[in-house]
């Protein structure tokens, strides 16, 4: 077992390091370096929070910024099922995110979480008034360049997760890249015209009702 923040192993029984008190894993991912090391330089805690927008968006800025964090995400599968409904989905657990960064970042990151707090609402304006007319149904471009997907929507372990979210993407026609990285991260990835609606869709996914 291993902190994914200072690196340090421990042996079978310990679940969390006691020294950054974060959870274990069983591996660490074979490009990271660690959050704390012996010159002092620590991990601080950035953003603590149950909003997985303000999540992917922080993620991804924060590696646009080319500062190093550690995310890490639990869910409580049972917080809101109903006892009718004998297997829950992972859309009925309540999710609690955060994100650390270096002791030297911290200030430089927190500018970035400050600008994107204040940019999300407008972000996520994509709505019509409700009297207004129907939106009209997006079809899925034929021809678009994958490399244009520069903005992370959602990243996480849940291989099975990250499919549904692609599916929900593209039936709304939101062309997207998918990335794997070891040890199993998985980024969904869509173009900057495309984000504020993947933003919304993705809210009401994991918040709310899975779009129909």
């Amino acid at each position: 077992m291993f902190c994914p923040i200072c690196h340090a192993e421990y042996r079978k029984g310990f679940t969390r390091c006691t020294d950054c008190g974060v959870a274990l894993v069983h591996q660490l991912e074979t490009s990271a370096s660690p959050l704390r090391n012996a010159a002092g330089d620590s991990a601080a805690l950035l953003w603590r929070g149950g909003d997985p927008v303000t999540y992917a968006a922080l993620i991804g800025a924060l590696r646009e910024a080319r500062i190093p964090f550690y995310d890490s995400q639990t869910q409580d599968v049972g917080a809101g099922h109903s006892a009718s409904v004998p297997f829950p989905s992972p859309f009925d657990a309540t999710a609690s995110f955060e994100i650390r960064v270096r002791h030297s970042d911290l200030k430089r990151a927190e500018h970035i979480l400050d600008a994107l707090l204040e940019q999300e609402p407008e972000d996520l304006a994509i709505g019509v008034a409700a009297d207004g007319p129907a939106p009209a149904v997006r079809q899925l471009p034929d021809d678009w360049d994958p490399t244009e997907a520069t903005v992370e929507i959602w990243s996480g372990h849940d291989a099975a997760l990250a499919r549904f979210l692609a599916d929900i993407f593209r039936e709304n026609g939101i062309p997207l890249r998918e990335s794997v990285a070891l040890p199993a991260t998985h980024r969904l990835l869509v173009r900057p015209q495309d984000a504020p609606m993947a933003r919304e869709l993705l809210r009401e996914i994991i918040t709310g009702t899975p779009p129909s």
